[in-house]
């Protein structure tokens, strides 16, 4: 399963940047995204109480998570 996550800190900032990104990364790749996550959330906010931490419960290995860059993931 491919997983893209998209996160931004801010509702004045846009996930469709992202979104765009990531759609060119995983064409290049010949990749195709089965899901796509959002959330608007500061990455002060712990990794526990954000959607993130839920996707990497349910990851099984052979896993892709496809993010536009790593601090998305803090």
């Amino acid at each position: 399963m491919v997983i893209a996550y998209l996160r931004v800190s801010t509702e004045k900032q846009f996930l469709e940047n992202q979104k765009e990104e990531i759609v060119r990364f995983a064409e290049k790749n010949n990749l195709s995204v089965d899901k796509c996550c959002t959330e608007t959330v500061s990455g002060k906010v712990s990794t526990r109480n954000r959607k993130i931490s839920r996707i990497f419960k349910t990851m099984k290995r052979g896993d892709i998570l496809i993010v536009t860059e790593i601090s998305r993931l803090s």
